[in-house]
């Protein structure tokens, strides 16, 4: 889970969840959303740009 936040820092515990279910590692979204809180993987804002 360090690895797929530290190499994609948009990803939200969703994401993560769906990064780890493509590595056969099946983990309640609940317990991906604790870990990550505990560990302040928090994702990055993407910032939408404004039209001119």
């Amino acid at each position: 889970m360090f690895a797929i936040c530290d190499e994609f820092e948009f990803y939200g515990y969703r994401r993560v969840g769906a990064a780890l279910r493509q590595q056969d590692l099946i983990v309640n979204h609940k317990k991906i959303r604790l870990l990550m809180r505990q560990h302040d993987l928090h994702p990055k804002i993407r910032r939408q740009l404004q039209p001119a």
